[in-house]
């Protein structure tokens, strides 16, 4: 498993996560997935980041239904959730995504960590900090890159935007040195560090994990 992969692991352990901040993660990946007529279409290989979608919808719209869709391929599974009943509460409550909700993210700098860590455990990745410092949002949809950019400014993170694919795709890249991996963890581990109490941290001042927090259960759909 790669360094990415392990830290969106630990992000996805929504667990102690406190009403207002279960909402703002949600927000975070429905913002950061791509639209289907109309709606968010929460689709990913990642089993923990589908459980925690899934929990997360549980905790916030608890009259919302959900099921989980498993598309088995060669190279593994492809979950997709699918919100069966109660899209009108989440419509209501979080808009139609055209920019992003302060209502939804109220603001605080532990709701706005919550939101940046559901955007970042949907489309973002992370290089390991002993290698190199480098933290990458990737955005389905183009246009929300903007308002993302000016949110992620507001919490003293320098980025700048870049394109692949001939511009048909863009993205916020953080490219600060230490700052892009330091960035991230700082904006939501405010009294519930990421990587737990007893957390230390190695000559640099990078974080370094305990145990890990825990997993959610893999169900099968």
């Amino acid at each position: 498993m790669s360094f990415s992969s392990d830290i969106k692991k630990e992000l996805c352990d929504v667990r102690e996560l406190s009403p207002q901040q279960a909402e703002a993660m949600l927000y975070g990946i429905m913002y950061a997935s791509r639209m289907d007529e109309g709606r968010p279409l929460i689709q990913t290989e990642n089993i923990d980041l589908m459980n925690a979608a899934a929990e997360l919808i549980r905790a916030v719209f608890p009259n919302v239904r959900t099921g989980i869709v498993r598309l088995v391929k060669n190279s593994g599974s492809l979950y997709t959730l699918k919100i069966r009943s109660g899209w009108e509460d989440i419509a209501e409550r979080f808009g139609d995504f055209s920019s992003i909700s302060r209502e939804a993210v109220s603001g605080g700098d532990e709701e706005s960590g919550a939101f940046l860590r559901g955007v970042f455990v949907s489309c973002g990745s992370v290089t390991d900090p002993n290698k190199e410092y480098h933290l990458e949002l990737v955005l389905p949809e183009n246009d929300r890159t903007p308002a993302l950019l000016d949110f992620i400014a507001e919490h003293g993170m320098s980025l700048k935007e870049t394109a692949r694919g001939g511009a048909l795709q863009e993205n916020g890249a953080v490219r600060e040195g230490e700052r892009a991996y330091r960035g991230l963890p700082d904006l939501y581990r405010r009294r519930k560090p990421l990587y737990g109490d007893n957390a230390g941290e190695d000559s640099q001042g990078f974080p370094q994990p305990c145990e890990p927090l825990g997993e959610l259960r893999k169900r099968e759909p």
